[in-house]
């Protein structure tokens, strides 16, 4: 999507004319910071346009912002770091103005990109950019019970994925299609990398979502309601398995169906991924086949005691697999035949994100109990699990070691990051 910068020329004041001339002290020229753009500014932005080989009119554009933009992370020092601060501070930080990129101002970052639907690591790169000079804060994301936001929440959401499957990447794969061949280049199954790493598609997930509208968020169903009559918020049921142009996820039983029309191949075999291999073609059929009633599983206070009595290094552990175990079957509740049951096309089926919220909204609850701050801990949080190389290896595919683009060549947007990060042990936030 083409962005549109904020214009700065004579007259501007404000927070981004400092900004720009943070930057261009930064490249090396000398300037007064006053939030004034005068004609020393001016003639500065002229020098830099002409160092550039751009146009040269002493306007900062289109053309300027970007190359006077550079990506700022944990460790950065100086004017464009001062930059970033006061950005942040214009909104709802307090951070000391010191130059430095230290934990709090890397904090604030994380807390600002999910506000504005960024991905969340840290990192101050041309899309967070973006976001400090043009956009306030659009409120934390939060994520609730899907069958308790209003109709028109179910529904924000439901178009935000269907946008997803319209938008491709440079591999001509969609942001939608491409969810199921991240889950196909990794296997993180019964380990302790399980949820983080589940924690880390979702967030991202949400992220491509919140591109589409910064007001959405990836919400719950909680397993432990039947998802064709399960509580409103109003009163009531609510059905998720409403089809039809304006239902929200199709069918429950057989082929999904509308609104998901064009999320597979229509039962047809030829053309579909399935006898291409292509994950840029539809999967050949998305089916539910859901048993009676609510999943059985143990209610949520249940698996959150379930390492209670244990040494803190021992909990994680114990916790984690039984929130997986409750996951597993969650996904058995779909039935035989269904694409949700299957490991390899579970996340052919975007009803398999609200079972995954669930799964990281029980371990975002565990971790925020009262009392136990050590689970916020990245050192911490993974008790003996902490030092497993499942754990402290890179976080694929989107480290680039799979293959898999854009995050390896020739797009290399690689994020190299384990399931230590603070992006990933930090919760997202939940109603419940």
């Amino acid at each position: 999507m083409e962005k549109n910068w904020p214009i700065q020329k004579i007259g501007s004041q404000g927070e981004n004319v400092r900004t720009v001339q943070y930057l261009l002290r930064h490249h090396g020229f000398h300037l007064g910071v006053d939030r004034k753009f005068g004609r020393q500014t001016q003639d500065t932005v002229r020098d830099f346009q002409r160092d550039q080989g751009l146009q040269v009119d002493g306007i900062v554009g289109n053309e300027t912002w970007p190359a006077l933009i550079v990506l700022v992370s944990s460790g950065g020092r100086g004017d464009v770091v001062r930059a970033v601060q006061r950005q942040l501070n214009a909104r709802s930080s307090s951070l000391a103005i010191d130059g430095v990129f230290g934990p709090q101002t890397a904090l604030a970052i994380r807390r600002f990109q999910q506000a504005n639907g960024l991905l969340v690591d840290g990192i101050v790169g041309p899309d967070t950019w973006y976001a400090l000079v043009t956009a306030p804060a659009a409120g934390p994301t939060l994520r609730r019970n899907i069958a308790k936001v209003s109709e028109a929440e179910r529904n924000k959401l439901r178009d935000a994925i269907l946008q997803l499957d319209i938008r491709t990447y440079p591999d001509g794969v969609s942001f939608w299609d491409k969810q199921d061949q991240i889950h196909q280049a990794t296997h993180v199954h019964g380990g302790p990398s399980f949820i983080p790493w589940h924690r880390e598609l979702i967030n991202r997930f949400e992220a491509l979502l919140r591109q589409i509208d910064p007001t959405v968020a990836l919400h719950y169903w909680d397993w432990q309601t039947d998802p064709r009559s399960s509580p409103g918020g109003a009163g009531g049921t609510v059905n998720l398995f409403s089809t039809g142009p304006g239902g929200f996820m199709g069918s429950a039983s057989g082929r999904a169906g509308p609104p998901l029309d064009g999320f597979d191949n229509g039962g047809s075999f030829p053309g579909s991924r399935d006898a291409t291999g292509n994950p840029a073609d539809p999967p050949r059929e998305i089916r539910r086949n859901l048993g009676p009633g609510a999943p059985a599983l143990d209610a949520d206070a249940t698996l959150l005691a379930a390492g209670d009595g244990l040494p803190g290094a021992e909990q994680w552990q114990r916790v984690r697999e039984a929130i997986e175990d409750a996951h597993n079957t969650a996904h058995g509740y779909f039935g035989p035949g269904s694409s949700i049951l299957n490991a390899h096309r579970s996340f052919e089926d975007p009803f398999v994100f609200l079972l995954h919220s669930n799964v990281d909204r029980l371990w975002a609850k565990w971790q925020r109990e009262p009392g136990q701050e050590w689970r916020l801990d990245p050192a911490r949080v993974y008790g003996d699990e902490g030092t497993d190389p499942r754990i402290l290896e890179n976080l694929e595919p989107w480290a680039g070691g799979t293959g898999t683009r854009p995050w390896a060549p020739p797009d290399n947007q690689q994020q190299v990051k384990n399931c230590k990060h603070p992006s990933v042990v930090e919760p997202p936030r939940y109603e419940d």
